[in-house]
């Protein structure tokens, strides 16, 4: 069985960035999604809710003991972190990778 991730993008960029990463972990035998959010200028909750919606197919798509990983890349991280903190799901999760997590430094 294939493990699951899902690539989430940073600020001000789409699903392309995720493009190379993509390609490399699905060589390495994992299915890959990459989803488009609205990360520019938009609440993180918002941000979160469509996260949710576009991987709510894929969560109740696993089969049983199968769980999902999360990689996230500046701002999409701030959204998989919000996520975590909401979500039902929490036992669908597998591993989540944050790269350069944002800070408020970098907001401002």
């Amino acid at each position: 069985m294939r493990k699951k991730i899902i690539l989430v993008h940073g600020f001000n960029k789409n699903k392309k960035d995720m493009n190379t990463l993509e390609k490399n972990l699905e060589k390495m035998n994992y299915t890959c999604t990459s989803v488009n959010l609205p990360l520019t200028f938009k609440e993180i909750e918002y941000c979160t809710h469509i996260f949710e919606q576009k991987i709510k197919e894929t969560i109740c798509n696993l089969r049983k003991g199968e769980k999902i990983n999360l990689v996230g890349h500046s701002t999409g991280g701030l959204v998989i972190r919000h996520f975590l903190s909401t979500t039902k799901h929490i036992k669908k999760i597998h591993r989540c990778v944050l790269t350069y997590l944002a800070e408020v430094s970098h907001l401002l």
